[in-house]
């Protein structure tokens, strides 16, 4: 017989404390999820997010500080996503008109076609993962979600 979840946490009696555990559990298995749906377009999840976030955001595009900081991404970490990113021909660098020492991330016209292919899709993916939960249920999952990132974000300073 194999070991399941509600034996491996029978040990956990706080509410609380499972509810850090089903967010960790839940997180991994959709990210896991749709990381494999992405592939088909040579994408990852942090991939697709800064397409987005680059598309819909200023003009001027974003620095790479900035983006770091909206994906919640080491400095490292975002360099190595950019640098990718710009070896695929999705975004470009651009020197910061107001930093000498800092770049802005831009998205390229073959990133913008490739979001226009792939962004319906991926929702409507998403959308039919997520069918289980009818629409109240969602925004009041994204209410506590909220909630819970304040708190966190209060308790980080």
């Amino acid at each position: 017989m194999a070991y399941t979840q509600e034996e491996a946490y029978r040990w956990v009696t706080s509410p609380a404390y499972r509810v850090l555990i089903e967010l960790q559990r839940v997180e991994g298995l959709m990210i896991g999820i749709i990381g494999r749906n992405l592939r088909k377009w040579g994408l990852t999840v942090p991939k697709l997010n800064i397409l987005a976030l680059l598309r819909y955001g200023p003009e001027s595009g974003l620095s790479l500080g900035d983006l770091g900081n909206l994906m919640l991404v080491s400095p490292s970490n975002m360099t190595g996503l950019i640098d990718r990113l710009e070896r695929d021909g999705l975004v470009r660098r651009s020197p910061d008109p107001h930093d000498r020492r800092s770049f802005r991330a831009l998205i390229t016209e073959k990133g913008k076609k490739l979001l226009e292919e792939v962004l319906p899709q991926h929702v409507a993916y998403v959308e039919d993962l997520l069918r289980s939960m009818d629409r109240g249920e969602k925004e009041r999952l994204i209410t506590l979600l909220s909630k819970l990132e304040q708190a966190a974000a209060k308790a980080r300073g």
